[in-house]
């Protein structure tokens, strides 16, 4: 018994309207009568599967299923029915970007270069995710199913992004000395890391993060006031090491005076 969104001639191959919002939706039936439709809407690619490989795609539009327009089509042949029908597995792709997508998590213990103070660092925000290489996407990270949840991929790659940042923002806090109370000044610079370094650890699976958004550098509350607190009575000590520094020269600087003055009146 087929799905209740299935059409009933079986002419029509498409996403139906309840699924569209899904990265990955599979056709639920294996065997596709010749001269059906495949409607491939504009912000999607049809990839056509057999035992687990990719045999071709096609692009937005709406195509008749014929082995003689085209020819791929001619693996899936089943041979008892004359050819009338394809058994093949057809999976439409989303190609358009899914925006505020979630991510999130704790990034490691660092010590903050001015205070020398270890504190723990979060990151949170969105990202926009983006399928560059439908093939891949599905031959190397989510199968041969319908993907009904998007979470099953976004969930995925947040996890890649989390593992990325670890590695930038503590090799910058370090490497180069920047300040934690300071951190929302390199966000920018954080944001662009992420995006070209992300590429390469998603490009095998035919994804790519297309932007950020709303993307924080986070302080635990406790730590955040410690770490304010120090900066603060550090500020103090130093300003208070300056003043001393001055006052000194200021006595120095009037006894040089009343030695001079004192010489000139035994003179």
């Amino acid at each position: 018994m087929m799905p209740s969104f299935f059409p009933a001639a079986r002419e029509n191959i498409a996403v139906p309207d309840n699924r569209k919002g899904q990265i990955v939706f599979k056709w639920p039936d294996l065997n596709i009568r010749r001269f059906s439709n495949a409607i491939v809407a504009p912000d999607e690619v049809a990839v056509f599967m057999y035992q687990g490989e990719v045999k071709g795609t096609l692009p937005p539009g709406r195509h008749r299923l014929d082995a003689t327009e085209i020819p791929f089509l001619g693996i899936f042949a089943d041979h008892l029915t004359g050819g009338n029908l394809y058994r093949v597995e057809i999976y439409f792709v989303g190609a358009r970007e899914y925006p505020e997508l979630k991510f999130g998590g704790r990034v490691d213990n660092v010590q903050d270069p001015v205070t020398g103070l270890v504190v723990s660092l979060g990151v949170y925000g969105e990202y926009s995710l983006k399928v560059v290489d439908p093939s891949k996407l599905l031959t190397n990270l989510t199968g041969t199913v319908d993907v009904t949840n998007n979470d099953a991929i976004t969930d995925w790659v947040a996890q890649q992004l989390l593992k990325v940042l670890r590695t930038d923002v503590t090799q910058h806090v370090v490497g180069k000395g920047w300040p934690i109370l300071g951190l929302a000044a390199y966000v920018p610079e954080v944001e662009a890391d992420v995006i070209a370094l992300s590429a390469e650890q998603l490009a095998s699976y035919g994804l790519a993060v297309a932007r950020m958004g709303n993307f924080t550098i986070s302080l635990g509350d406790e730590d955040e006031a410690q770490l304010k607190t120090l900066a603060r009575d550090t500020a103090y000590s130093r300003l208070a090491g300056s003043f001393q520094q001055y006052a000194a020269g200021e006595l120095q600087l009037g006894a040089g005076q009343g030695m001079a003055q004192g010489g000139q009146a035994l003179g």
